[in-house]
């Protein structure tokens, strides 16, 4: 059984590692990260910060793409983040206008599925199934009723427990649901059974199955969570929406330089995004000094109303930066769920890595 550990690792960049390199990854908040955010609204909403959403247990939905450009073609990672991942059945929504691959061969690989406990996580894999085989299947038309367009299947365990195959039932949208996304992918977790597992997030790691939009704009990702009654079995009723908006295109530029005269490390950079708002944004620090082998959190600060921003650190050694958003705020508009929408995570965004040597 496979685990990674996500507490003070983080990566260089977004850009994907290969699988053996994956088993280190943080495309998940790290514990220590201390970034203050608002909402992901144009407007600036409820100020909150993950790391507080994660601690006081509220439910949300994070989105980390390899590249916010348009028309670009690759990886993503969806994380949801449920207290004892107490949910019966999961609605995930791409938004209109990604591009989706669906007609992947039985037994592809199409990335990787975490399940998180903390700062630990164990690892399956995402494989492609043939569809036909669930239209007979009474669980699974339980869960989702009729044929389906694709079944991706995931592993769902927590450590030292035995693995459980989970189906994903992917189709365009339609009807009604058309105003939530382009694609629908379903899955149900047997309850009381996944909540004994101890975990609170999933997160999806496609391989290069989604193409971005083509047209500039805020583009939210949706998920319909709903909780499980006493009895294990779905209720309906307490059903609640999470978002995640990706604004398109978007990019966070960094340069960085040593100044001799206050003996510092200067650390400047921008967050572009025509589609969303970039005034006071929080941008989070992290650094790896050539003494140390890990990424760590170092302070944050917010962009002013042309997105730039500064930081002023003391270094003994050459050391590397990166900076990162991480965001979550109340929802912009009303949600058609039953329970409403509960918040609305903006996605993350990583810059390059840039390098200072003290001089």
């Amino acid at each position: 059984m496979e685990t990674t550990d996500r507490s003070d690792n983080k990566p260089d960049t977004r850009r994907r590692p290969g699988r053996g390199s994956r088993l280190a990854i943080g495309l998940v908040l790290a514990l220590a990260a201390l970034a203050i955010v608002t909402a992901a609204s144009p407007a600036p909403g409820s100020v909150r910060t993950l790391l507080a959403a994660r601690a006081t247990d509220q439910p949300y939905l994070d989105s980390y793409p390899s590249s916010t450009a348009l028309g670009a073609n690759g990886d993503l990672d969806l994380l949801l983040h449920v207290p004892g991942m107490s949910a019966a059945k999961v609605a995930l929504f791409v938004p209109t206008g990604y591009t989706l691959r669906i007609d992947q061969p039985s037994g592809s690989d199409l990335g990787l599925s975490f399940g998180w406990s903390g700062s630990l996580g164990t690892l399956g894999d995402i494989t492609a199934s043939d569809p036909s085989q669930y239209t007979g299947d009474p669980a699974a038309q339980a869960c989702a009723p009729g044929p389906h367009a694709a079944v991706w299947l995931f592993q769902l365990h927590a450590l030292g427990q035995p693995e459980a195959t989970v189906p994903i039932f992917v189709d365009p949208t339609t009807g009604a649901e058309a105003a939530l996304g382009a694609y629908e992918l379903q899955f149900c977790l047997a309850q009381p059974a996944t909540s004994s597992l101890g975990l609170d997030g999933l997160e999806f790691s496609l391989d290069s199955a989604l193409t971005n939009p083509n047209t500039q704009g805020a583009y939210d990702w949706r998920a319909i969570v709903t909780p499980a009654a006493s009895d294990g079995a779905t209720d309906p009723s307490a059903a609640y929406e999470l978002r995640s908006l990706a604004p398109l295109p978007a990019r966070l530029a960094i340069s960085a330089r040593y100044d001799r005269h206050i003996r510092r490390a200067i650390v400047s950079g921008r967050f572009i995004a025509p589609a969303t708002s970039v005034n006071r944004m929080p941008v989070s620090l992290y650094a790896k000094p050539s003494t140390d082998s890990h990424y760590r959190y170092q302070t944050w600060t917010r962009t002013n109303a042309n997105g730039a921003f500064t930081f002023r650190r003391r270094i003994s050694t050459a050391t590397r930066y990166y900076v990162e958003i991480e965001a979550i705020g109340s929802c912009s508009t009303a949600s058609t769920a039953p329970a409403g929408c509960r918040n609305e995570t903006l996605t993350t965004i990583s810059s390059t890595v840039v390098r200072v040597r003290k001089k």
